[in-house]
């Protein structure tokens, strides 16, 4: 969840100044909303909208963009590729609607202010650097589930190894199974595995995951295992 958000909103037949005034009094309803500076560019049929808006409290984007579509999905010309290419918003680092719309000299659009309302200081609304490391290293994640609940154990008190791992520098899976039962049936942070088998299996793998240490006995069947361990290849794949 972020405090500001850049907007377009581009459908294939135009933003009429009735469609713009509907979408700005719904804009200017959002909750939490500080300031919004709207604009629109181009003419006819090629006219869009760019806004940046900033709250007070931090707002997801998926839900901003579902209250959006609810008020466009009233229109004829609505359907399913203008719900997948008409809305886009994206999390503003700075000042987005100056630096990319109003002081762009490269894009040469006829420009029209709609609304101009931007807090004094916007430095605030916008993510510290480690935030934006987090949004990057979370686009990058191959497995976002488990890249997420590694990030939840690092930032939870389960991880202190002076506390739970009597000082020792590697995690421990006591640690990790209990910091999964406090988020999934104390804190009610992660959804529930209602399965034991399947509990442990996700504990087993977070471990695995977190600590980095895995062993490629898990990926065998206890036929291949057995082999494994009364083979040269153990020795082999341990070096």
């Amino acid at each position: 969840m972020f405090k500001s958000y850049g907007i377009t909103i581009r459908p294939k037949c135009g933003v009429s100044e009735e469609l713009q005034n509907v979408i700005l009094e719904k804009i200017n309803k959002f909750k939490n909303l500080d300031s919004c500076y709207m604009i629109a560019e181009k003419e006819g049929i090629e006219r869009h909208l760019h806004l940046q808006v900033w709250f007070n409290e931090p707002r997801r984007k998926g839900d901003l963009k579902k209250q959006l579509e609810r008020t466009l999905s009233s229109y004829d010309w609505w359907d399913t590729h203008h719900k997948r290419y008409c809305i886009h918003i994206k999390i503003a680092y700075n000042d987005w609607i100056t630096n990319y719309c109003l002081e762009n000299e490269t894009k040469g659009d006829i420009l029209e202010e709609i609304q101009a309302e931007i807090p004094s200081n916007t430095e605030s609304y916008y993510p510290s650097e480690q935030e934006q490391q987090d949004v990057q290293d979370l686009a990058n994640a191959k497995d976002t589930r488990f890249h997420l609940l590694k990030k939840q154990f690092e930032e939870s008190e389960f991880s202190d190894n002076d506390t739970y791992n009597f000082g020792r520098d590697v995690y421990n899976k006591f640690q990790i199974s209990a910091f999964l039962n406090d988020a999934m049936f104390i804190r009610k942070t992660i959804p529930v595995v209602s399965e034991k088998r399947k509990r442990i299996e996700l504990s087993q793998s977070l471990y695995m995951y977190v600590s980095g240490s895995g062993d490629i006995s898990e990926f065998m069947t206890e036929q291949l295992l057995d082999y494994y361990n009364k083979s040269n290849y153990k020795q082999l794949f341990n070096n």
